[in-house]
């Protein structure tokens, strides 16, 4: 303690003894040091007294600033050469008040850059008593037992979690399509559907279920038209065997009656009039190959011209049979005709919107 106490009292005698800007910066320098160690030790007494030697060195830094200036030494603009500076010659004078020659120099020649030189002119502009109470209190602030020796840590906030994105829901007959594509498919993969679809399809109004009986409503094979036919086939193998077939198969045949034997496959061929479940636009790939390939697994297998109705593509056969390829469900040897077809009708299509 009486090492640190002659230190603090030696840099006091130092600074009222400086007559120079660069003694004064010097000894500034220093107490910065030693608060900087100070912080880290967490040395209060330490803190307190660099705290101090640093205001009272800006402060004399300050009135020797106002005297340049009054004194028309301090060049407000351009940088002399060192030739002319100075900072470092020799004053005359007494000791109190120094006395320099009649070469004007700027900030940057001493060191003192426009923040530290408005803080210091300030803190000479103060009254000898006002600014000994201003110490005075920072002292006893920084001894106190409340004092943080160490500065806050910053916090520094997350940023905002981006807003999710709207989803547009589905009107009540696409949510249909989509509910009996995926039982269709479910079905027919592995003819066990989980319980989560199926409630979820009961929740719907898509099927109706009585047990293990699993029945599509009239309203879902309506929303289908004949797309729900060739999914049924593709799950049940066949209808049956009644006059007027299943009502289900009356349902998806727009309430046309059946052939006597019940063979639907007149009505997947076109003979009778079914109506078509997409009149605007196809399905997508993503629906169509649901359908396709639900056409390829009934027993007998949907003629294409049907399925390419079906998917709303009812000039476009060549499409279907290459879906089929792609999927891996056609015969092998049809699988090159079907890829050389729907090229051949890709470039036809394509040369007649160039025309």
């Amino acid at each position: 303690m009486s090492t640190e106490l002659a230190l603090f009292d030696h840099a006091k005698e130092a600074l009222a003894a400086a007559v120079r800007f660069d003694e004064v910066q010097s000894i500034r320098s220093a107490a910065e040091q030693a608060k900087a160690y100070a912080r880290i030790a967490r040395d209060r007494k330490m803190m307190a007294d660099a705290q101090e030697i640093i205001a009272r060195a800006e402060r004399k830094l300050g009135i020797m600033l106002r005297q340049a200036k009054g004194d028309g030494l301090l060049s407000q603009g351009g940088r002399p050469s060192a030739e002319r500076s100075n900072v470092s010659e020799p004053e005359t004078g007494a000791d109190e008040e120094p006395v320099f020659d009649n070469t004007p120099f700027t900030l940057s020649d001493i060191g003192v850059d426009k923040k530290l030189s408005s803080r210091a002119q300030r803190s000479a502009e103060m009254a000898d008593d006002e600014f000994e109470a201003a110490v005075t209190a920072k002292r006893e602030q920084t001894l106190s037992a409340d004092a943080a020796v160490v500065s806050p840590p910053k916090v520094h906030r997350a940023p905002a979690a981006p807003k999710a994105p709207v989803v547009k829901s589905l009107g009540e007959e696409e949510w249909h399509r989509f509910a009996f594509s995926v039982i269709a498919l479910s079905m027919a993969s592995d003819r066990v559907s989980s319980e989560a679809i199926l409630l979820m399809a009961e929740s719907r109004g898509i099927v109706e279920l009585d047990g293990d009986t699993i029945d599509f409503t009239p309203e879902a094979m309506k929303a289908m038209g004949p797309l729900g036919e060739i999914a049924l086939r593709a799950i049940e193998g066949d209808f049956e065997n009644t006059p007027e077939g299943s009502g289900t198969a009356r349902e998806a045949s727009g309430g046309q009656p059946l052939p006597s034997n019940g063979d639907i496959g007149d009505l997947q061929h076109g003979t009778q009039s079914a109506p078509r479940p997409h009149p605007s636009e196809p399905l997508s790939t993503e629906e169509a190959d649901v359908i396709i390939r639900a056409g390829y697994m009934a027993d007998p297998p949907a003629s294409v011209s049907s399925l390419a109705d079906a998917i709303g593509r009812p000039c476009n056969k060549a499409y279907v049979r290459n879906r089929a390829r792609v999927m891996k469900i056609s015969d092998p040897e049809n699988q090159r005709s079907a890829a050389s077809a729907f090229a051949t009708a890709l470039n036809a299509s394509r040369k007649a919107g160039d025309a």
